[in-house]
């Protein structure tokens, strides 16, 4: 029981944290990204009026 209680949330740790160090985000990365998301709100504001 006290593997479980350690042993779970040390593995889900350690495959969120090998995760992130893969993902590969740059500044201008999310900007362009922040970009693409205020065109579709926009967008999606436009046809609801």
């Amino acid at each position: 029981m006290r593997l479980c209680d350690i042993g779970i949330p040390i593995v889900t740790s350690i495959i969120a944290i090998f995760i992130i160090m893969t993902f590969k985000l740059s500044e201008d990365n999310a900007y362009e990204i922040r970009a693409q998301l205020e065109k579709r709100r926009a967008e999606r504001q436009a046809k609801e009026k």
